[in-house]
C-alpha cells in the first residue's frame, strides 16, 4: 500500500483538497478495486495523516524503510570534516527517516568520533571550533534556512521545524537536504577522550547531550547507551 505522500503526489488534484472518506471510495471505484472497510479505513487514516519525522520512541537498528509509516519524511545528509580549514573527509547519509535531534547522538555523533580518531592521529590533539548547518529544499522558490553553532552545541529544533513545513513539498517529489560543516582546529591540550573536559570543564559528551535530555533518558532506556 502506498504511502500518504505518495497518494498525494500522484492521484490528488492540485489545486482541491478531496473531501474525506471521498477519496478512497473514488480511488477504489475507478481502479476496480475491492476494499474491505478496514482497507478503507487504513487508506484514509495514511491519506490524511501529516507528514512528520520518526521519533527516537519508534526506531530500532533493525527496522526497514518498507516498514516506516507512511507518513514519515525522508532526507538526506551530506557531512564533510574541516581540519585547519583543510576538508579531510565527506560523507553522505541517505534516506533518513529519525528526526534529526535523535539521528545525531545515536548515528552521527558515533561515526564523527571515529573519523576523528583515524584522522587526526597523525595532526595531534585537535578541538571542535563550530558546526554550520544548512537545510535546503530543490524548489526554486525556497530559501535556504542557514544556522551556525558553537562547537557541537547544536540546538536542532529550527532544522527540524523546517524539514516538516516542507514537507508537502516532500509529498510532491522534492528532496530535503541537510548539509552540515564540522570544523576543527588543533588542540595539544585535547585528551580526546570521552571523559576528558574542555577549557570550560565541559567533556566532549556533555557537549553533545546538553539540551537534549529527553534524548539522552531514551538511549539509556532502550539500551543503546
Amino acid at each position: 500500500m502506498r504511502s500518504s505522500c505518495e497518494l498525494e503526489a500522484s492521484d490528488q488534484d492540485s489545486q482541491y483538497a478531496p473531501t474525506p472518506g471521498y477519496f478512497v471510495t473514488h480511488l477504489s471505484r475507478d481502479a476496480g478495486l475491492v476494499l474491505s472497510p478496514s482497507d478503507l479505513a487504513d487508506l484514509s487514516q495514511r491519506n490524511m495523516e501529516s507528514p512528520r519525522l520518526l521519533q527516537l520512541s519508534e526506531w530500532n537498528e533493525e527496522i526497514q524503510n518498507d516498514e516506516l509509516p507512511g507518513s514519515c519524511i525522508r532526507y538526506m545528509i551530506e557531512w564533510k570534516v574541516i581540519l585547519n580549514r583543510k576538508v579531510i573527509s565527506r560523507d553522505t547519509e541517505e534516506d533518513v527517516a529519525l528526526t534529526p535531534s535523535a539521528y545525531w547522538p545515536v548515528i552521527l555523533w558515533p561515526k564523527l568520533e571515529k573519523l576523528l580518531v583515524g584522522k587526526t592521529s597523525r595532526a595531534g590533539r585537535v578541538r571542535s571550533d563550530d558546526t554550520l548547518i544548512v537545510v535546503s529544499v530543490n524548489d526554486r522558490f525556497q530559501r535556504d534556512l542557514t544556522k551556525r553553532f558553537d562547537n557541537l552545541d547544536i540546538d536542532w529544533t529550527a532544522m527540524e521545524k523546517q524539514l516538516l513545513r516542507w514537507g508537502e513539498l516532500y509529498c510532491r517529489g522534492k528532496k530535503l537536504r541537510l548539509s552540515i560543516t564540522f570544523k576543527y582546529v588543533e588542540a595539544n591540550h585535547l585528551t580526546g577522550k570521552a571523559d576528558s573536559k574542555d577549557s570550560d570543564d565541559h567533556t566532549p559528551l556533555w557537549t553533545v547531550w546538553n539540551g537534549h535530555e529527553a534524548v539522552v533518558k531514551l538511549l539509556h532506556e532502550t539500551g543503546i547507551f
